[in-house]
């Protein structure tokens, strides 16, 4: 993948999850209602709200810089396969491609 699909990918990722996370830092919300909001938005996404949290925590740090995935990840990896035809757009999952699932499945 080229520089400048990468760059283009990470700003789309960004914007995808600033989409996200925007309406959970309003001073407004109580924070059950934060926390119910997190739930729904993690469930409807297909994410974890661990991740929505991260979302956050780098919003906060870094702005919508801080949304953009890493240069080297494995959502990187997936996209780069799924552009270059080499797996079928969703199919693979950041968890299965973590370090040690795959190798352990492949053993069974």
């Amino acid at each position: 993948m080229e520089k400048k699909e990468v760059k283009k990918w990470q700003d789309e990722e960004a914007l995808k999850r600033y989409r996200m996370i925007a309406p959970l830092p309003d001073p407004d919300l109580d924070e059950g209602k934060r926390q119910q909001m997190r739930g729904e938005t993690a469930e409807k996404n297909g994410i974890s709200k661990r991740a929505l949290y991260r979302y956050e925590k780098g919003y906060r740090q870094e702005g919508v810089e801080g949304l953009r995935p890493a240069g080297r990840s494995v959502r990187q990896i997936i996209k780069v396969l799924e552009l270059e035809g080499g797996a079928q757009p969703g199919v693979l999952k950041p968890y299965t491609m973590q370090s040690g699932t795959v190798s352990r499945k492949s053993t069974s």
